[in-house]
């Protein structure tokens, strides 16, 4: 498996979860893999899945930092280490499948914990690029375009327009069907098709 790379945990506690391969080199058949924890060592209401809050832990010596270049990166506590809140795990290389394009709801936590940042943005770049159609308005991000050329759809983003027609394929506002609007930087503003009332996101 490479190393950054997304899996499908096939078994156990974490079964169907999707972890990021924090580290496949090791020498035995296991793989340490970064996933959202399920459970918490301090209260939490039954199936929570969240990142870690670090600040709910003990202020002793029973919590240590995980520094990387520098930076605290995590902690450590009773034997488990978190990065960024995120749990890592030892999985055998057999209960892991892999993932090529995880849906950016599955990865919503990795995403906010702000871990390998630039990946986590390729990932979603990538998800982006299977609702790309021919016809449809794009911007080239990256190199240059002085005639017409091939570019790699990871060098593109889809742009919207005013009077679009578009479906949400991820999110709160998953499935929503409506027509754009308004467009504030990133925030795109619909009339939804059925209700004609105005979202935001």
């Amino acid at each position: 498996l490479p190393s950054p790379s997304w899996v499908r945990i096939k078994h156990g506690k974490y079964k169907d979860a999707i972890a990021y391969v924090f580290d496949s080199e090791q020498s035995n058949l296991f793989v340490k893999v970064l996933v959202p924890p399920q459970d918490f060592p301090y209260p939490m209401p039954k199936g929570s899945v969240a990142l870690l809050d670090p600040s709910r832990l003990p202020k002793d010596t029973t919590v240590t930092d995980i520094i990387h270049d520098g930076e605290v990166v995590g902690c450590s506590f009773k034997g488990a280490k978190y990065y960024k809140g995120l749990l890592l795990k030892n999985c055998h290389r057999y209960h892991l499948e892999y993932v090529s394009s995880p849906h950016v709801d599955d990865i919503r936590l990795h995403r906010q914990s702000e871990w390998d940042t630039s990946f986590m943005q390729k990932t979603v770049a990538a998800f982006s690029m299977q609702f790309l159609r021919v016809g449809d308005a794009v911007r080239v991000v990256k190199g240059e375009v002085l005639s017409e050329t091939e570019v790699s759809l990871q060098d593109l983003e889809r742009v919207f327009r005013v009077g679009d027609t578009v479906r949400v394929v991820a999110g709160a506002y998953l499935g929503l069907e409506g027509h754009v609007i308004q467009i504030s930087g990133d925030i795109l503003h619909l009339c939804q098709a059925i209700s004609k009332e105005e979202v935001g996101f």
